[in-house]
């Protein structure tokens, strides 16, 4: 079973689908330009949700994929 994501449109090639500029050199850090992934699958695979969050704790990015049939 593919999956193809449901937040963007099928393209060929690669793509940016989230980009966040740091802090200038030399900034005390923060935690809003540190990054983790979390993801979660729905129960019987109807779902898989990729989140991207800061060392803080907020989400910056989402996307949601679900399988192709």
């Amino acid at each position: 079973m593919a999956m193809r994501p449901s937040c963007h449109p099928v393209s060929f090639g690669p793509r940016v689908d989230f980009q966040q500029a740091g802090p200038p050199r030399g900034s005390p850090r923060s935690g809003e330009h540190q990054y983790f992934g979390h993801v979660r699958v729905a129960d019987a695979g109807s779902e898989f949700t990729v989140q991207l969050i800061n060392a803080n704790g907020k989400v910056q990015y989402t996307c949601t994929l679900t399988p192709w049939r």
